[in-house]
């Protein structure tokens, strides 16, 4: 069997030898794979291209045969093998043309226009042809294979002129076996045809590829490390290449934390030994993180605005006591830490908020603030984008606080401790403030947003499990974890690892899902619960019901569940998913983006699946590093009634 080594050389020499013959091989000086890489994959979009050609043509001549339905099958993996070998470029090179080429199969909005986006590429293909072909469908399906066309021509021409660094080969690699484990292998992009274990060998043959045009250089360089690194992504490619398994069966617990995990940190040491830089881009998931697993793998200031200042002890304490003092609301009663609280994973067990006053509000269920600073949205309806945004509308709102940022700085600077605080926290004037106050509104929503960024652990068995710990999970949680990622499909929404809607591997967008909640938990001819959701923000009829896709991390502490509190138990929850969503209980709901059939999960599945989620519940909840520690006081002021508020407030 030929090694990577000397497949990787050959790919090298043929790159090299293609730069050497074209006169345009200076074109980038500074980037010296750039033309190869260029001639390569434009190469590969012209072959795409010219098998979308094919395809047509075989439509129109197979449209009265029987073999109709097969030959798309074959003709649909064919091109689905030929894109996963380009994933790693053209994601990297050209988020958009990939969407493109291979985007979900659901409309997308554009909110700003009111307009709705159609999707393109080979997962509409997959819905067009899967289960079987239809022969009806065939103008349909020439339409889509030609937007495919036109996508990989738009592609072409996006490569040219991109300076391929190595610093940029080596981030586009590791995004993509982050991609892989996250997106690939949970079926996300495969939902029909359920082809993404047999794809993921093609796509870590694209790495491979990739990695072939520093091959020379790294392996004169740095011969142990391309040695171990080679090794490393040989073996990836032979589990998934001689796995028998089929999609339920795969064993992704396996295959992340013998295969991808160690391959991630392989390239990581090669890239350091070869004295590499990292891409200095500003997002959520460090550059430099080795795998999805490190403790410091995500960058809070990736979900922060721009204008807050760099946490400090004194900043973070500043927004401790905010949060857990009453002072915030009207009727100086009630605390951030009324609702979420700390000994209960912040949230406060309740189906719904109460609603403060007597306006009679339904309020929606509390979610915890474990983790929330991980998320580039702060609401359940998406109105919110940062949590500095969260704290100023919970504050306006009359059935929450019924206050607001400026009332609350005025209120506070009454108290000379508070405003001894503030300037401990502030010591330097921000840019864009004019103020001769000594405490601002934009500083009290700063110092909360500094405290609930925080609240970040990541340090559960699961955690610890993939980072090489294998006796921190049973064999039934392992099973539950690959039931999750797989055949239950609940990877496909709260992908991992922050198990939330923000999707990988740049986890800077964040999904809203359509699941048909009921009002009441009933299994069948229920009612959908009324609460519209993102429809209220946007006014788009697609976003009806949609809410955004929360944290299964610490499900075991965050009963009842969903938006309402409708289910009270995650065997409620299983229930409800396993029988398809809203329409499996009777819901009429076109827009569901939940798949409405039954998942068929035995009832020893589901069990699983819960020991799994089990498995999330994080070890610092138990107070190991203080997070749910509570101030004993709070600052004074001159009123007695003010001073006589309670530490955390009440309902």
């Amino acid at each position: 069997m030929t090694t990577l080594l000397q497949r990787l050389a050959s790919l090298a020499i043929i790159s090299l030898m293609a730069v050497g013959c074209t006169q345009q091989s200076m074109r980038f000086p500074h980037a010296p794979h750039t033309e190869a890489i260029f001639k390569t994959y434009s190469s590969k979009l012209l072959a795409l291209d010219s098998s979308m050609s094919d395809w047509i043509r075989s439509i129109q001549q197979l449209e009265h045969s029987a073999s109709f339905s097969d030959s798309m099958h074959c003709r649909f993996e064919i091109a689905r093998r030929a894109y996963k070998r380009l994933e790693w470029i053209v994601e990297a090179t050209s988020p958009g043309s990939a969407k493109q080429l291979n985007g979900a199969a659901l409309d997308e909005a554009e909110e700003t226009d009111q307009k709705i986006i159609s999707p393109s590429g080979l997962q509409v293909v997959e819905a067009i042809i899967f289960p079987k072909a239809d022969v009806a469908d065939a103008e349909k399906l020439i339409d889509e294979l030609k937007r495919i066309q036109s996508a990989t021509r738009r592609m072409r021409i996006m490569l040219d002129g991109i300076a391929f660094t190595d610093a940029i080969l080596f981030d586009a690699m590791r995004q993509e076996l982050f991609r892989i484990i996250t997106l690939g292998i949970s079926g996300y992009d495969s939902p029909i045809a359920q082809r993404s274990v047999s794809e993921a060998a093609e796509a870590l043959r694209g790495v491979e590829e990739g990695l072939g045009f520093l091959a020379t250089d790294l392996s004169s360089k740095q011969p142990t490390q391309f040695r171990a690194l080679s090794e490393k992504l040989t073996a990836a490619i032979q589990y998934v290449e001689c796995s028998q398994a089929s999609f339920n069966d795969f064993d992704r617990a396996e295959f992340i934390t013998r295969y991808i995990n160690p391959l991630c940190e392989a390239l990581y040491d090669m890239q350091t030994a070869a004295d590499i830089a990292f891409v200095d881009y500003r997002r959520p998931l460090s550059t430099r993180a080795k795998t999805l697993f490190d403790v410091d793998a995500f960058v809070l200031k990736g979900y922060a605005p721009f204008y807050v200042p760099n946490s400090t002890p004194d900043l973070v304490q500043l927004g401790k006591l905010l949060f857990h003092d009453p002072i915030l609301s009207e009727n100086n009663q009630r605390a951030c830490a009324s609702c979420h609280q700390p000994e209960k994973a912040f949230q406060d067990g309740r189906p719904r908020a109460v609603a403060l006053g007597k306006d009679n509000a339904v309020l929606r269920n509390t979610p915890t603030l474990i983790n929330a600073a991980l998320q580039p949205s702060s609401s359940y309806d998406q109105s919110t984008v940062y949590l500095e945004d969260r704290v100023e509308k919970v504050l306006q709102s009359p059935s929450e606080m019924h206050s607001s940022l400026k009332l609350v700085a005025e209120k506070l600077m009454k108290s000379d401790g508070y405003i001894a605080l503030f300037q401990k926290a502030f010591p330097v004037k921000q840019a864009g403030i004019s103020t001769t106050e000594p405490i601002t509104p934009e500083q009290v929503k700063q110092a909360i947003g500094a405290y609930v960024r925080t609240l970040v652990s990541l340090n559960s068995r699961f955690d610890k499990y993939m980072r090489g710990d294998t006796a921190q999970i049973s064999a039934e949680e392992k099973h539950g974890f690959n039931l999750f990622m797989g055949k239950a499909k609940c990877g496909t929404c709260h992908f991992m690892p922050l198990f939330n809607g923000t999707v990988p591997p740049t986890y800077i967008g964040m999904e809203a899902e359509v699941i048909g909640v009921p009002k009441e938990p009933k299994w069948t001819n229920a009612e959908i619960d009324p609460d519209t959701g993102k429809q209220a923000v946007t006014h788009m009829e697609l976003h009806r019901y949609a809410f955004k896709t929360t944290t299964v991390r610490n499900a075991e502490l965050t009963a009842p569940y969903m938006h309402n509190g409708v289910y009270k138990t995650l065997d409620d929850v299983m229930r409800f998913y396993n029988m398809g969503g809203g329409k499996g209980i009777g819901i009429d709901l076109p827009n569901q983006t939940l798949p409405f059939d039954s998942l068929a999960l035995s009832q020893s599945e589901i069990r699983a699946l819960i020991s799994f989620v089990k498995t999330l519940t994080d070890t610092t909840l138990t107070d190991t590093t203080g997070l749910t520690v509570t101030p004993t006081t709070l600052p004074s002021f001159n009123l007695e009634a003010w001073q006589r508020r309670k530490i955390g407030g009440a309902y």
